[in-house]
Formats: C-alpha cells, structure tokens, sequence
C-alpha cells in the first residue's frame, strides 16, 4: 500500500557495487537482507551520470516463507576405537541459520555438543560432518544433527555407532616346564666279600664248617669223622667186645 501511494520514495537505497563506465551494458548486483519472510518487494536500477538521471522499469519479487530447516541423522563414518566421524544433513530453506551442532552421548540424553559448521541461506540440502576423537573403545553412542535458522530450530533423529573393541592383550608365553630333579641312583649294593669255594683234592669234599667252606676228608668204610682242633679226621671205628649169644648158647 505504501509504494502505491508513494512509489520508490520511501525505498531503501543500495549501492551498486561498481559503477558502470563506457558504452556497453554491465550487469549490476547488490545483496539485501533484513526482509520479511513471504513479504511482497519491488526494486529497480537508477543510474546517473553526466547526461542526467534515468531509472529502469521495477520488478517485484516475493521473499520466502519462513520455513523451519530440514534436519536428517546420516550413519556415522571412519569409527575406530576412540575416534568417529559424525555426518548429517540439512537443509535452511532459505532462512538464515543461527546454530549448528551435533548432540552425543552414550544415551539418547546425549550430553555433549560439537559445533558444524553454519550453512547458508539456500533452499538445498547441506552436507554436515564433526570429527570426534576420545570416545572408549566397545562402547555404543547416541547423536543427532540439530540446526537453528530465523525460521526454527530442527533436530535429527538419533543414531547410534559402536567404537571398535581394543587389540587383545598379548599374554607372555608360558615358562618351559621345570624338569623333575635328576634323580641319583642308588649307590651298587656292596655283595660283601667273595666266598672263594675251595677246591678239594682227591680224598676230600667240601663241608660248611662254622659258616665256612672247608675240605673234609672222606673215610673209608669202617672208619669215622672225628674232628680234631677245627680239623676233621679219619680214624677207625672200635668193635665192641660183646659176644653175641647164639640160642644154643643160652
């Protein structure tokens, strides 16, 4: 309503970033932000030089609703055992954006904030990613994206990872078992002395006198052993003086 009472008289004036010199056309830009979202705007180039003032026909543009970004979770990248890159993302939708950062934890109370980076005021989707690093090792963790643009706060859904288990332990290998104490044979059983067996001459035979081999003499028929200071001897054996009675005699 203001410009169809007033036309460009109450309209912000921005200046062209360079100007125009010679006599061909050159293309002119300029940025302006502060707008209102779904707000109706017209515009145009005015010009002047040393041959006066001349403005170009306006032209209307329309700035974009006010859209809360769109926030998605991606599967996390190069997990190790104490490191993992987190990845999102996320589209502005044109609006600009205020925060960016990934939540974390071991739970989905997460815990822990990792500030990305900021994307611009487009209409396309965002790739977002943090590196992480001094996470434990076999442990499962919770994220999310989360962005905040003049149009909202987005939050991505959660999304879980597990750290790589630690190398095994290399034990120390295990000590050669200890041989048994060689063992000492016994010492040879001493047999004593030899017993030397005698050899007996002819007329002799060998007798255990006292414990001790001996030679004895052998007698003869009507003789006997007597044994005489350790010795033994033949001597005759005595008749008996005794007549014998015949049955006729008695």
């Amino acid at each position: 309503s203001d410009f169809q009472a007033n036309g460009f008289s109450n309209a912000l004036s921005l200046s062209c970033p360079e100007n125009p010199d010679g006599t061909t056309n050159t293309s002119l830009s300029a940025k302006v932000s502060g707008l209102t979202p779904g707000g109706a705007y017209r515009f145009r180039v005015t010009a002047t030089s040393n041959a006066g003032t001349t403005s170009s026909n306006d032209k209307t543009f329309e700035a974009l609703q006010a859209v809360p970004p769109t926030v998605s979770t991606d599967p996390a990248q190069s997990v190790t055992q104490i490191e993992a890159k987190l990845k999102g993302t996320a589209n502005p939708h044109g609006g600009t954006a205020s925060d960016c950062h990934f939540e974390l934890g071991t739970t989905a109370s997460y815990g822990s904030n990792y500030a990305c980076a900021l994307p611009g005021p487009v209409t396309s989707a965002v790739a977002e990613s943090k590196s992480v690093s001094g996470l434990k090792p076999s442990t499962t963790y919770h994220y999310r994206l989360v962005v905040s643009t003049n149009a909202g706060t987005a939050k991505g859904g959660d999304v879980t990872f597990t750290t790589a288990d630690p190398p095994p332990v290399e034990s120390d290998p295990e000590p050669d078992p200890i041989p048994p104490p060689a063992t000492t044979p016994p010492p040879p059983t001493d047999p004593g002395p030899t017993t030397h067996l005698p050899q007996c001459k002819k007329g002799f035979r060998r007798e255990r006198i006292h414990g001790q081999p001996r030679c004895v003499k052998v007698c003869r028929t009507g003789f006997r052993q007597v044994r005489v200071r350790a010795k033994v001897k033949c001597v005759r054996r005595k008749h008996s003086n005794r007549r014998r009675h015949t049955p006729a005699e008695r």
